[in-house]
């Protein structure tokens, strides 16, 4: 079994011997054979090495047969430990989704700091036989069936033409030695099982169904971007920006079939799901009002649109103002001055806040509002809460939850963007006047 990659490099990456590689090695037989062909084209590459330290000593062995590989070969390694099970703690993810994430980034950051032009990973046709079955499991849509892409950004698959009895074909052959990861025998995870149960029992219903999974995502490929372009045409017409939000137009949306589909294509970039957008769909015949919530968004069903309003700051963060700041970029963009009372003009816009300097105990807080949150709005002599403030003047539903207020010792000074608080404005005796501008709002 002869396995070559000039073909599939000389298909997919113009002028691909002037480029130059970064080759992901784990020590599988898959990663080994995938460094032993790119040594064999005599192109620039380099190797790098996870040691996730989940399998302790067998972690360790891999590490060491991996540098003993490169040495042999003259050939530069990168090498790092993470504490992947800590980590995947830490951020509440399960333990593969944790080392792909620590992998692809560190790769990623290698590729940049070296110079190089691709990250190349060992994944093969097999791994995409069964990547698909998964996905049909937890209920992909159309993108989970058209399988794992070739090229996606600078990570290239130069073995997904090939099977893995077919690499391992080829290794045995040659004389390759390789490390086995005794994690894939386990049963626990489902491509396990999907692997050693339900491959071998489609194998006996067609030889060659991996190859025919293969052709069948590669088609769906192509509907995928016949739908992509689809979309690409109609966006201006359905979907316009507004401020930090987006607007869809619920009448034209309507009017497509089916509506759901062009919906998830739109907002696909928010974190929507099918169901939920089924659902939204099924809410335009409803009273407006409906919220559904996306991984990163939160969609409004209101009177004439969608509004998509991107979540982008956890709204327990807060940000420190010091005596010294003159200017934050994030989570909102404001800027800071000092004047003395003589230099002071009193301003208009809304988006300009002047407070008694001397009234203000540093460090100032930033943070989204909360409910519960009161303050004493300019020109009143009660305190209101901020919820009430915010309907009285009307603020479109999704425009609240991006609404913010500076505090000076756990006291309102300012809801940014609206109104100051009466007890920090400047009056006939204030002598030094702090300048607050929201820029670019």
């Amino acid at each position: 079994m002869e396995i070559t990659t000039s073909k599939w490099l000389q298909k997919h990456i113009p002028d691909w011997k002037r480029k130059s590689y970064l080759v992901a090695i784990s020590g599988g037989v898959d990663s080994v054979v995938l460094c032993q062909l790119f040594h064999k084209l005599g192109i620039k590459y380099q190797l790098a090495h996870c040691n996730f330290q989940l399998r302790g000593d067998e972690s360790d062995g891999d590490e060491v047969f991996i540098t003993h590989l490169a040495n042999s070969i003259n050939t530069q390694l990168h090498t790092i430990k993470f504490e992947t099970d800590q980590y995947a703690s830490y951020e509440k993810l399960s333990t593969q989704e944790a080392a792909r994430k620590l992998r692809y980034n560190w790769f990623e950051t290698l590729r940049t700091e070296n110079n190089l032009d691709y990250i190349v990973v060992g994944t093969h046709k097999s791994d995409e036989v069964e990547t698909l079955l998964i996905n049909q499991i937890r209920g992909a849509g159309l993108r989970g069936l058209h399988g794992i892409l070739p090229v996606k950004g600078q990570v290239v698959r130069p073995l997904l033409s090939s099977t893995r009895e077919q690499i391992l074909e080829y290794a045995q052959t040659i004389g390759l030695g390789w490390r086995e990861d005794s994690s894939n025998s386990s049963e626990k995870y489902m491509r396990n099982k999907i692997r050693h149960q339900i491959i071998p029992v489609l194998k006996e219903i067609r030889e060659n169904v991996e190859t025919q999974f293969s052709t069948n995502a590669e088609a769906i490929r192509d509907y995928q971007q016949v739908l992509e372009n689809e979309i690409l045409r109609l966006k201006p017409t359905l979907m316009s920006q507004e401020k930090h939000y987006w607007k869809i137009n619920k009448s034209v949306l309507s009017e497509l079939k089916p509506a759901y589909l062009y919906l998830y294509e739109l907002i696909l970039e928010f974190g929507f799901s099918y169901d939920t957008c089924r659902d939204v769909i099924a809410s335009l015949r409803n009273q407006p009002g409906a919220l559904f919530y996306g991984k990163h968004a939160t969609l409004t069903n209101d009177r004439e649109y969608l509004i998509v309003d991107p979540t982008t700051e956890k709204t327990d963060t807060v940000t420190l103002i010091e005596e010294s700041t003159k200017e934050i970029n994030t989570p909102i963009k404001l800027s800071f001055e000092l004047l003395n009372i003589a230099d002071f003009t009193l301003s208009k816009n809304q988006n300009t806040a002047t407070l008694d300097f001397d009234k203000l105990d540093f460090p100032l807080t930033l943070r989204k509002w909360k409910d519960g949150d009161r303050f004493q709005p300019f020109g009143m002599k009660g305190v209101k809460k901020v919820s009430d403030f915010l309907i009285d003047n009307k603020v479109p539903r999704n425009e609240k939850s991006s609404v913010y207020v500076l505090e000076s010792k756990e006291e309102i000074v300012w809801v940014v963007g609206y109104r100051i608080s009466d007890r920090f404005k400047v009056d006939t005796n204030a002598k030094r006047v702090y300048l607050l501008e929201l820029i670019d709002f």
